[in-house]
């Protein structure tokens, strides 16, 4: 399996966004795919069909100068990555930062089978009418025993750093970001929805369990 030919498939075309675009998970896949078996029927999961589909109803995704950001598990928001990109015409950016391995606390079997499967299939557009930064909610979990020894700690936190500027948001003439969750807002991700705020780019959050 060439993973670098996959992670170029999902990489391509995120244009001003392309520094943003995590390869971390792609360059450790080599080795745990030596210790793990990939789902062969993986695919998408109906929920996350029907919600996006509701989302695009409410035409949440037909919002002009805005940009969207994802904060699902990992193995929900690249359903949302493959669907946005094929369906809306909106690019993904890949945020995930873990460190495959096969005691990893972040990262799964599941997540590391639809990243790869799901690349075969990506279409490439002409054109994107937008962009979404996608995310692991379970980049961190809060009490779990790091004590214990059958574990990998490959916990990580996303920084203001990751994302883009307000200024450079300001410049691409992006004035509002909307936010996607299933409930809580990490703080992590907070603190830059909150210097966005500071910097006045409009923030709209969509709790998906209100929907």
């Amino acid at each position: 399996m060439n993973l670098y030919d996959k992670f170029i498939k999902w990489y391509d075309n995120s244009g001003v966004f392309e520094c943003y675009f995590k390869s971390t998970p792609f360059t450790t896949l080599k080795d745990y795919l030596l210790d793990i078996t990939l789902i062969e029927n993986v695919g998408l999961d109906d929920n996350n069909i029907q919600t996006l589909e509701k989302l695009n109803k409410l035409k949440v995704f037909n919002k002009e100068n805005s940009i969207y950001m994802i904060d699902l598990p990992g193995e929900d928001s690249v359903d949302y990555a493959y669907l946005l990109n094929n369906n809306y015409y909106i690019k993904p950016i890949l945020s995930y930062n873990n460190i495959f391995n096969k005691y990893g606390i972040v990262g799964s079997r599941e997540l590391a089978s639809k990243l790869l499967h799901y690349a075969d299939t990506l279409i490439q557009h002409g054109k994107y009418k937008s962009y979404s930064f996608i995310m692991d909610f379970n980049r961190y979990i809060d009490d779990i025993d790091l004590d214990n020894p059958t574990l990998y700690n490959n916990q990580y936190e996303v920084t203001e750093e990751e994302f883009p500027y307000a200024e450079i948001l300001q410049d691409l003439n992006i004035k509002k970001v909307i936010f996607i969750t299933k409930e809580i807002i990490k703080q992590d991700v907070n603190n830059y929805l909150n210097y966005l705020q500071e910097n006045n780019v409009e923030i709209e959050v969509i709790k998906l369990s209100k929907i």
